[in-house]
């Protein structure tokens, strides 16, 4: 998101293919991370990547809110 670097869905969808053999559409994929990080335990994420930031108060911000907020910024390449 920093970045903006846009997410090749297309690629994306060809993984998922590979490994589950699930068709997905863009509409299912982000209709399935928002229900992801609606859900998620955040504290128990923030325990997993505490170890590999510099600065521990960076993570103050995460929250299931700040993440569905990045969701709803996401841009598809050629779409």
């Amino acid at each position: 998101m920093r970045w903006n670097v846009p997410l090749d869905f297309k690629h994306l969808q060809e993984r998922i293919r590979e490994f589950s053999g699930e068709e997905i559409s863009k509409e299912t994929f982000l209709s399935q991370l928002r229900e992801k990080l609606a859900t998620t335990d955040i504290e128990r994420v923030k325990e997993d990547v505490i170890g590999f930031v510099d600065n521990p108060h960076e993570l103050d911000i995460w929250s299931n809110d700040y993440f569905l907020q990045l969701a709803d910024k996401i841009v598809f390449k050629g779409m």
